[in-house]
């Protein structure tokens, strides 16, 4: 195995100090590797190398309320993070098995919210997908059921 490591720094105004290096691995036999290091600060790290995984996003899915009338509002709020406490950005498409509710925008907290009014009356599981990107995975919520009632299935309930 032979290895080589060329690391710099540069000033860049108000964001500071940055390192930059390049590690070389070479194997025998095997094509050598570049892995990219960015050290920013006191310990924030990234590291990027071809053919590496993306790292995994997490979606959870809220819907309130659970029961509603036929024709009154549910309001869906997907949240995508992933490790360590990070918040992507991006596109939610929210569903309803095959059928597409809509899509949200991910904002600044990592949320995405959907106001639905028009869900029939019956049992829906509905589940929202986070697209992913080119260093995070795509990712898909638990199901969420939201029970529509009609008004006559409110009164034997009562």
């Amino acid at each position: 195995m032979r290895e080589s490591v060329l690391m710099h720094r540069r000033h860049n105004g108000s964001e500071g100090r940055r390192f930059f290096g390049r590690l070389r691995r070479s194997f025998p036999g095997l094509e050598s590797c570049l892995i990219a290091i960015v050290i920013t600060g006191c310990g924030g790290v990234g590291s990027t190398m071809p053919g590496t995984s993306k790292i995994q996003t997490t979606t959870n899915l809220t819907a309130a309320p659970t029961v509603v009338t036929l024709g009154g509002t549910v309001t869906l709020s997907a949240s995508v993070t992933y490790p360590p406490a990070e918040t992507a950005t991006g596109l939610v498409s929210f569903s309803d098995g095959s059928v597409s509710l809509g899509d949200a925008t991910l904002d600044s907290k990592g949320i995405a919210s959907l106001k639905l009014t028009k869900l029939a009356a019956g049992t829906h599981s509905i589940v929202a997908r986070f697209a992913g990107n080119e260093a995070i995975t795509a990712s898909m919520s638990r199901p969420v059921v939201v029970m529509v009632m009609t008004p006559s299935m409110t009164s034997l309930n009562q």
